[in-house]
């Protein structure tokens, strides 16, 4: 970023509530930053939590714990509780909502006149200016934390060198964007994918437009050299409030995340946000993995290694189905404050993911959903990922849920959700339901849902979905 202060001051680096910022403003507003954590007692080594409702805020803060080799670990408000343990293991925290009460860690208010002192700052000469060689690679300037849909969330050490070794890897899997391209941000730089992104944004001195909305966006005046990290049910959201505008935006590229793109929303992503569609799979623990399509299996991204094996650990048959291992330059070696996990999840530099997979040819990966997913039918392990991507790609049905449910028994049986927004003539859905399941099994329940339980995410939240009545079977 002080490269392009120096060379292109003038440039716009963020804008945010209609406000636009230079790179010169937000260098010098970084230098202020910078100063002021550092005149509070913010050292090298240190955690400091972060706690910021405004998202250009948020990230000059963490870009000045980052300047003074300290660890940023964002903080949201149910964090600031006196009893928080995330809150008690930060040395300090930095917060647009400061709490009363005792028990948390020193805090400095981010209040509108603390903010007017921090960004009115005399500064010496050269002060505040980060020293790209006062801290080593492996200096910690990040803890990340996943979102906790599979669980309680865990924590995880970003170094500085995550940048260098992550870069290559985002460029082949997404598209580069050294030049004049503005990054749309729809998020919080909480997010460990959208932090990663914003200052990838502004290593290439693009600019960001911190957006909520697509009238946001509207107004833009290029959206061909514009490109976007979207959850999938946003892009959904977004592609369909084009639809109803007869718009198509014409990004540059989307990178959509969350979950695998059905075939069905590829057509509405190309006609109405752009013929570049990315999906990328990936997690917080490892970067990018693999550039998946709708074609078929994805390709591996480079520098990345990939191992299926079984439930002992072992290597299964070339193109047999099993637990995903992954080894590259970007996975983190182990998780914060929690050795069991440490001791379930890493060997040998290998990750063990949560997903199930194959390889069906060398470079090439094809992921089939959640080890705890798979459904124990009558003795039989079934893989609901691939029966709901066919599921889904049904004329009508907007989404798609195959779970095990057990008969007077105890014998395991599919049974099959669909979501279709816009209730009508339902046969014609059954119909296709029976003949994609013909190839899988003999008998299931069917049942349609006007819209699936879901999480923060858009994640569809299975344990709600379990059928407790009896179901039309087939």
């Amino acid at each position: 970023m002080l490269h392009w202060a120096a060379v292109a001051g003038d440039r716009i680096a963020i804008a945010e509530g209609g406000v636009s910022h230079t790179y010169g403003a937000v260098a010098l507003q970084l230098r202020r930053f910078s100063s002021f954590l550092r005149r509070s007692g913010v050292r090298e080594g240190m955690i400091v939590g972060v706690e910021c409702e405004s998202r250009r805020l948020a990230l000059l803060v963490m870009l000045a714990c980052e300047s003074l080799g300290a660890a940023h670990l964002p903080l949201g408000a149910g964090d600031l509780a006196p009893d928080s343990p995330l809150a008690r293991r930060c040395d300090l925290i930095c917060a647009q909502h400061v709490p009363a009460g005792e028990g948390l860690p020193p805090i400095l208010g981010l209040t509108q006149e603390s903010l007017v002192a921090i960004l009115s700052l005399d500064l010496r000469a050269g002060e505040g200016v980060p020293d790209s060689q006062g801290f080593g690679p492996g200096t910690a300037v990040r803890i990340s934390r996943t979102s906790g849909t599979t669980g309680a969330g865990k924590f995880m050490v970003k170094p500085r060198s995550y940048y260098d070794e992550t870069l290559p890897i985002y460029d082949w899997c997404l598209k580069p964007v050294d030049g004049d391209y503005t990054y749309l941000c729809f998020y919080s730089p909480s997010v460990g994918g959208v932090f990663f992104d914003l200052v990838r944004a502004l290593r290439f001195g693009n600019r960001i437009v911190f957006a909520t909305g697509l009238a946001d966006i509207l107004g833009l005046e290029d959206l061909r050299s514009a490109y976007a990290f979207l959850l999938l049910r946003d892009a959904e959201t977004l592609a369909g409030a084009c639809r109803d505008l007869g718009r198509n935006l014409d990004l540059h590229y989307i990178d959509i995340t969350g979950a695998a793109v059905p075939r069905a929303l590829y057509a509405l992503f190309e006609a109405h946000l752009t013929g570049d569609v990315r999906n990328v799979y990936s997690s917080n623990e490892t970067g990018c993995i693999a550039a998946m399509s709708a074609a078929g299996p994805g390709r591996v991204c480079p520098d990345v290694e990939i191992r299926i094996v079984d439930d002992a650990g072992a290597p299964v048959a070339p193109g047999q189905v099993g637990r995903i291992l992954v080894r590259s330059p970007a996975v983190i070696s182990s998780y914060l404050w929690d050795e069991a996990l440490n001791l379930e999840h890493f060997q040998d530099g290998w990750l063990r993911m949560n997903d199930l997979g194959r390889v069906p040819e060398p470079g090439q990966l094809e992921v089939l959903g959640r080890v705890d997913d798979m459904l124990n039918i009558g003795g039989e392990k079934i893989a609901p990922y691939p029966i709901e991507q066919r599921l889904r790609a049904i004329e009508g049905v907007s989404d798609a849920v195959v779970l095990r449910i057990e008969n007077d028994n105890g014998v395991g049986r599919l049974c099959v959700l669909l979501e279709r927004p816009e209730p009508g003539e339902d046969e014609p859905l059954r119909q296709a339901a029976a003949q994609v399941m013909a190839a899988y099994t003999r008998s299931f329940e069917l049942r349609l849902e006007v819209a699936f339980p879901r999480t923060e995410t858009g994640k569809v939240r299975r344990n709600l979905l379990t059928p407790s009545s009896p179901a039309p079977s087939h």
